[in-house]
């Protein structure tokens, strides 16, 4: 398990399995989300291997 919080310090990454599942936790609301599979890989990939915090904002504002 690798953890980690995005650049700008905004949402908090735990990868498991490397790579195979992302839970993001944004740290401002406390909301998360978890990715696995093939839509883990959809997001690593949206998401510029898990940089670009707009792009994961736009995630929390579709899917929470």
């Amino acid at each position: 398990m690798l953890q980690f919080t995005t650049p700008n310090g905004k949402y908090h990454v735990i990868s498991h399995g490397n790579g195979w599942a992302y839970e993001i936790t944004c740290q401002t609301t406390g909301d998360s989300l978890w990715f696995q599979d093939d839509s883990a890989t959809q997001f690593q990939s949206d998401t510029a291997d898990l940089t670009n915090e707009d792009v994961i904002r736009t995630y929390f504002e579709c899917l929470i």
